[in-house]
């Protein structure tokens, strides 16, 4: 081998090593830039990582509130939808009650209607009643002497009328009673004498003079009137008056009588048939039967007429 060749292989394996030389130096550099690219990346990928993780738990935490929201929305929501619901029951049942309050305060103005109706015709009835009431009282005020004289002459009218009929049932109890002995006859006769001695004491009381059966000439005042009263009449002229007025009720008392008669007549035929009881003790029975019912109405009339006569 020469000398050049091998010169040129020394040459050529020293700039070999020098190549190679810088290649490694680039290398390592190279190296070096990578290490520290590594180092960056690795921390970049920490923080990417920290960050990545940190999201992650955001994320979770996010997620876990919306879970949260809705739970807690859906819980609004089904306490509004109650709230709804008993509103909706409320506003009905506000509704019914207003119908009620509705139909009550008709039927009040209704009342209230028919009660000042009702209050106004009562009102108007007291009123006329009050008004006739008062006229009625004035009118009796005005003219007491004539009321109490037609009073008078209605009880005189009743008295005279049962005087007549006492005495018409005497004589017929002494008629019917001749030759006859009861055990009531002494009662009996005790009453008669009582009614005799009480229309002896009616007879001989004065009648007075009454304005209803003078006719006036002349008005006069009250106080002409009062000063001036009028005499009492005689006893003739009253007794006159009571035979006028016993008359009529012997009239009628003869009917009573007649009636009674032929009551006594048919009743005797029918007890003849049946030969049980004597036409005698029929009359006589029939007899007392009229009497109890005469005694029973003639004695009102008699208090009445006592008591007018201690009036005037």
């Amino acid at each position: 081998m020469s000398w050049t060749s091998f010169s040129d292989q020394l040459a050529a394996a020293s700039n070999g090593l020098f190549h190679l030389e810088q290649n490694s130096q680039e290398l390592v550099v190279e190296i070096g830039d990578l290490e520290k690219k590594k180092d960056e990346l690795e921390a970049e990928l920490k923080k990417v990582n920290n960050s990545l993780a940190a999201a992650r738990a955001r994320l979770h935490n996010v997620r876990e509130e919306r879970e949260n929201f809705d739970d807690a929305s859906n819980d609004i929501l089904v306490h509004l939808k109650i709230k709804e619901d008993e509103l909706l029951r409320s506003i009905s049942a506000c509704r019914v009650e207003g119908n009620v309050v509705d139909t009550w305060i008709n039927f009040l103005d209704d009342t209230w209607v028919l009660q000042t109706l009702y209050t106004e015709q009562r009102e108007k009835q007291v009123k006329s009643k009050t008004l006739a009431s008062i006229d009625e009282e004035s009118s009796k005020i005005t003219k007491p002497r004539k009321h109490l004289e037609e009073e008078y002459l209605d009880v005189e009218a009743k008295f005279v009328t049962t005087l007549s009929l006492v005495d018409s049932m005497k004589k017929q109890f002494h008629i019917q009673n001749e030759g006859i002995f009861r055990k009531d006859n002494q009662k009996v006769k005790e009453l008669f004498d009582a009614l005799e001695k009480i229309k002896d004491e009616f007879e001989s009381i004065g009648r007075p003079t009454l304005e209803i059966e003078t006719p006036t000439k002349k008005p006069e005042t009250p106080s002409s009137a009062r000063s001036h009263q009028s005499p009492l009449p005689t006893s003739k002229q009253s007794i006159g008056t009571l035979e006028n007025k016993q008359e009529e009720a012997t009239h009628s008392s003869s009917i009573k009588r007649v009636n009674t008669s032929d009551m006594v007549a048919k009743v005797a035929k029918e007890e003849s048939v049946l030969g049980k009881v004597g036409g005698d003790d029929l009359a006589e029975e029939i007899g007392d039967w009229e009497f109890d019912a005469l005694v029973q109405d003639l004695k009102p009339a008699a208090d009445q007429q006592e008591d007018k006569t201690k009036i005037i």
